[in-house]
């Protein structure tokens, strides 16, 4: 089954159908965040979404902040569709998905294979 996300990458917000977060990115290294709440682990770094906004750039692929915004999207429309199912998300068990996206997202670190939320 596959499904087709449309998500609108802005410099202030990410919005999807159903709703959007502020595009900020708080990086932690590999230090956990005291907040357990809109983080996103990526490559043994852990990273806050929805922290203020991102600054204007000229090509949004010039870094990898909107390709983690777009995987915190990605869960985010996950979990909304776990939930309408009725199942709850168990939070010590993780869900993988397989994740294609367009080329110009893809940036340059190395891709995960799946999606773990």
């Amino acid at each position: 089954m596959s499904i087709i996300i449309g998500i609108d990458h802005g410099y202030y917000a990410i919005k999807i159908a159903h709703c959007s977060f502020p595009a900020g990115l708080t990086s932690y290294g590999e230090h956990e965040p005291y907040t357990r709440q809109g983080f996103l682990e990526f490559g043994g770094c852990f990273f806050v979404c929805g922290t203020g906004r991102q600054p204007i750039q000229r090509d949004k692929t010039a870094n990898d902040n909107y390709y983690l915004l777009t995987l915190a999207a990605i869960a985010r429309v996950s979990r909304r569709n776990m939930k309408s199912r009725r199942r709850k998300p168990n939070r010590k068990s993780k869900s993988k998905l397989r994740v294609s996206m367009a080329r110009g997202l893809r940036g340059s670190a190395p891709r995960p294979e799946a999606l773990e939320i």
